[in-house]
């Protein structure tokens, strides 16, 4: 099953997740590895607003690495990166 699969009804994905696609996988004895879970460098810092993307880079195709999205969300980038040096976390 892939999380993309999931439609409008099945409401928060991560509720969605937790609630039914965990238990399912502890239950068969699988693992679950989420896709991206550091949102393909942008979590991790190795994306920017600056930077710019080959047309080969799947995150060109994504609306959430456009210039202006990107720049929305660095804010919250450096928040967690704040954190992070707070808590003696590195990456």
């Amino acid at each position: 099953m892939a999380i993309g699969d999931v439609d409008a009804n099945t409401g928060n994905r991560l509720a969605y997740v937790e609630a039914e696609v965990l238990p399912t996988c502890a239950e068969l004895g699988i693992g679950f590895v989420p896709w991206s879970p550091l949102g393909q460098g942008f979590l991790a810092g190795k994306v920017d607003a600056t930077m710019a993307f080959e047309s080969t880079d799947v995150r060109s195709w994504f609306p959430r690495f456009t210039a202006d999205a990107r720049a929305a969300n660095q804010p919250i980038v450096d928040l967690l990166n704040d954190l992070a040096t707070r808590h003696n976390f590195r990456r």
